[in-house]
């Protein structure tokens, strides 16, 4: 048994350089310096007709960034060691319509973990002709919202430690104080070990 989760990525990332769209074309044939190596490998890309090419900033680890808007967080060491799965699991959808991978609208081409930013990057190939809306809004440099899913064996609680195979066996905390934060500082949310991210997906209106 697994527990699924769909994670939402925010419009905007709010990083270390202020705020940065989540979703954004890759200029293949740009020669400008850049710090990110997602950028930089994808200029190695043979751009193959009829398809888009796109950086998504997916997700921060939470001792930089905490929990998202859902209470979900990641730990870097974990998303250093699992990131890669976004690469072997997972393909692009819509709306998490994500039972048959031969009706996606893309792949990930690759996932990077960037230390200086400590955040996972992806650069993801679009189908034109299976998602023209959507190549159409990136192309004119409009908001993309993205959400992803993932499964995990079962999460675990930043205050208790339990440990939960399903929502059903969560604690008081995750139950009725989730994103609380303490007079100590401690946040409660649900760490999420061992991840297998098998979807990211458009979405029209974010969870």
């Amino acid at each position: 048994m697994s527990l699924s989760k769909i994670l939402e990525i925010d419009e905007y990332f709010r990083g270390q350089q202020g705020l940065e769209p989540s979703v954004r074309l890759l200029d293949l044939n740009s020669t400008d310096k850049t710090a990110s190596e997602a950028e930089q490998w994808s200029r190695s890309i043979t751009s193959v007709p009829g398809k888009t090419y796109i950086l998504v900033l997916a997700m921060g680890s939470s001792e930089y960034y905490g929990p998202n808007r859902n209470g979900d967080a990641f730990e870097e060491n974990e998303l250093k060691q699992h990131h890669k799965t976004f690469e072997t699991n997972a393909h692009v959808y819509k709306s998490h319509i994500n039972k048959d991978p031969a009706k996606s609208y893309g792949r990930v081409v690759k996932s990077f973990y960037n230390d200086d930013m400590h955040r996972v990057e992806l650069v993801l190939e679009l189908d034109n002709e299976k998602a023209p809306d959507i190549v159409d809004k990136v192309n004119a440099g409009q908001s993309v919202a993205v959400s992803m899913g993932c499964k995990i064996k079962y999460d675990v609680c930043s205050i208790c430690g339990n440990k939960a195979p399903t929502r059903a066996d969560y604690c008081t905390h995750l139950k009725n104080e989730l994103n609380k934060i303490y007079p100590d500082g401690r946040v409660v949310c649900a760490y999420n070990p061992k991840p297998n991210f098998f979807d990211i997906s458009i979405v029209w209106r974010p969870a």
